[in-house]
């Protein structure tokens, strides 16, 4: 009797566990396709090891027209949470043709079922970009363009 309530305790440690893990993302990267965010999870699975999005704005139809576009620096790699969330709130680089300026960005991100949402909000006032939502999918460890 007493082996099956160490069983029993057990199972319901499992059980509990078990959410924790399937909210860990697969390594690879990341891809929405219509945007060309590009997100990047490592073999650890633990943090976003790149990050790169492009700015867009909202056209009078609804449609989102993207240009420029940045990438966190290798040194402000977000944490990726037990439950599948990241964020990020800082300075980037944002380069539209030749010019680049040094702007504001939060940038927060979820990922759910081998699929990853979020959202980013570029510094309107220095880049004329929009808040935008974002989805994508994973296409592995090296995909091909």
């Amino acid at each position: 009797m007493r082996r099956l309530g160490a069983l029993l305790a057990l199972t319901s440690l499992v059980l509990i566990a078990a959410p924790a893990v399937a909210a860990a993302p697969k390594q690879g990267t990341y891809i929405d396709t219509k945007l060309q965010v590009y997100v990047t999870v490592g073999a650890k699975r633990t943090s976003v090891s790149s990050f790169s999005a492009p700015c867009a704005r909202k056209l009078a139809d609804g449609t989102l027209q993207t240009y420029g576009g940045f990438s966190l620096p290798k040194a402000k790699r977000p944490k990726i949470s037990s439950k599948g969330a990241f964020s990020y709130d800082g300075n980037v680089t944002f380069n539209s043709g030749s010019a680049k300026s040094v702007v504001t960005v939060k940038i927060s991100g979820k990922f759910a079922n081998g699929k990853l949402k979020g959202t980013v909000t570029l510094d309107t006032a220095k880049t004329g970009c929009d808040p935008y939502s974002f989805s994508g999918k994973n296409f592995g460890v090296n995909p091909q363009g």
